[in-house]
């Protein structure tokens, strides 16, 4: 409802002190700005005219990593996502990273349903990225390799990534707190391009245990990967409750998702792109055998000097992955934290589970999550694992058990599923051009049906892990 208030008359000596108190607050607002860019080093903001109008895309970019070196500096949670997303473009506009013109918004495929009921219709987004296809890898493997397969300093892994590749260095003080202590002095910002992103003394010393690098093959604007503990060579399996402790604080650290979770906000975020954390296995898409999760934006938004197509205003209003709009169901609940309960989406294409309220009991998903690894590890199971800034009841935390991916097992043009294809984001890289615009949502759903999807029975086997502690309550179906 609105009210109507009623207005106070004004008298002429009113009017004048009120121009004189605006006039003081203009000035002093004016020299706090100008002090404050001084401080961060950079120039104040001048007008369209002024002599600052012809500064290159690259060097506001590099303005803009300084300052969010600045920010992070001075352990500013709120300079988290500036730091990374200053020196992502930064990296971008000097040509660290290729170039992304090519990509494209998601193009929707519906299958036309095999069976009667809820979720029979598969959705599908397929997207065109030539960059994909191009990368890195520790070894080519015509046969999945084994899930417990030890990291080997041989193989190709990010102690290799020159420190031009590195975004920020990161520590967290205490795990269960979630509160990121700051970017270690911003060290990897500025090196000498001869050195490794990981041969930084912070690193090195061990005051530094995780690590952001960009990712060459990006998946969007400001897509890099997350090294947790970068410098223990720990091989790309989730089996150590404290790597995913280490991924959610990073994530949680970010803006978007921290102002989300602390004012438990839709609106915060809602309709603007947004940063996710995805996770492969071995035998899952992962192409390195060092651990790693790797975030992105989504829907992707354009960049100075990309020409990167508009998200639709559909798209930014429902910036979801098919996985993310899927219908699911609760199947238990913590006794202690109600809110927090595991979900199936059992007629998603690839089934799987989902925790809501996640990122508020980061020590008890991450045990959860770690038992449930330990157990397909064993069984050589497979995992996918989706990270995205929801608030509850909807999922935040997503973990996918599914089939091995190999050569004979792939679909002709479309890359090895990971986690984008795990969640309905398919990806179709350079040479594929002529075929992706062929694909079909029935096409999709039989290969992923065929070769992705897990038996029913493993999927009820994982379930009870995950909720193997008397911490949890079965919901009855």
């Amino acid at each position: 409802m609105f009210h109507r208030f009623q207005r106070i008359p004004r008298t002429p000596s009113s009017n004048r002190r009120t121009r004189v108190v605006g006039g003081f607050l203009i000035a002093l607002i004016v020299a706090t700005s100008v002090l404050f860019y001084a401080t961060i080093g950079l120039p104040a903001p001048h007008s369209k005219d002024s002599e600052n109008a012809g500064v290159t895309d690259s060097e506001k970019a590099a303005a803009c990593r300084e300052a969010g070196r600045q920010l992070l500096c001075e352990e500013s949670s709120q300079g988290m996502e500036a730091v990374l997303k200053g020196a992502w473009l930064y990296q971008y506009t000097t040509g660290v990273i290729p170039p992304l013109d090519g990509l494209t918004q998601p193009v929707s495929l519906l299958s036309t349903g095999t069976e009667k009921g809820s979720g029979s219709r598969k959705l599908f987004d397929v997207v065109y990225n030539p960059v994909r296809g191009s990368k890195r890898t520790s070894a080519n493997w015509a046969a999945a390799p084994p899930l417990a397969l030890p990291f080997s300093g041989a193989a190709f892994s990010f102690h290799q990534v020159p420190a031009a590749e590195a975004l920020l260095l990161y520590r967290t003080a205490k795990f269960s707190s979630l509160r990121p202590s700051g970017a270690c002095s911003c060290a990897g910002v500025r090196r000498n391009p001869a050195e490794k992103a990981l041969a930084a003394p912070e690193v090195v010393a061990g005051r530094c245990q995780h690590a952001a690098v960009a990712n060459k093959s990006p998946l969007s604007p400001y897509s890099g990967l997350f090294l947790p503990f970068a410098a223990a060579n720990r091989s790309q399996a989730l089996v150590e409750e404290d790597s995913l402790e280490a991924a959610l604080a990073f994530f949680k650290s970010l803006s978007g998702a921290t102002r989300m979770y602390r004012h438990r906000s839709k609106s915060a975020v809602e309709g603007a792109p947004t940063i996710r954390l995805g996770f492969n296995s071995l035998a899952a898409g992962a192409s390195v055998n060092h651990l790693h999760f790797q975030f992105w934006q989504h829907p992707a938004e354009s960049i100075p000097g990309s020409e990167i197509p508009r998200a639709s205003q559909k798209q930014r209003q429902v910036p979801s992955l098919p996985v993310e709009a899927t219908v699911k169901r609760v199947v238990s609940r913590h006794d202690v934290h109600p809110g927090f309960a595991l979900h199936d989406f059992a007629h998603f294409q690839v089934p799987g589970f989902c925790f809501s309220d996640a990122l508020e009991h980061v020590e008890e998903v991450a045990e959860a999550v770690a038992r449930a690894v330990r157990y397909m590890t064993s069984h050589e199971i497979p995992y996918n694992m989706l990270v995205n800034p929801s608030t509850p009841p909807r999922c935040d935390v997503y973990l996918v058990p599914r089939k091995p991916t190999s050569a004979a097992s792939m679909l002709r043009g479309v890359l090895p599923a990971g986690f984008p294809e795990i969640m309905g984001e398919v990806i179709v890289p350079d040479g594929a051009a002529s075929h992706w615009k062929n694909l079909t949502g029935d096409e999709l759903e039989r290969h992923f049906a065929d070769n992705v999807r897990q038996a029913d029975e493993v999927l009820d086997a994982v379930r009870n892990v995950l909720t193997d502690s008397s911490l949890w309550s079965p919901v009855p179906a």
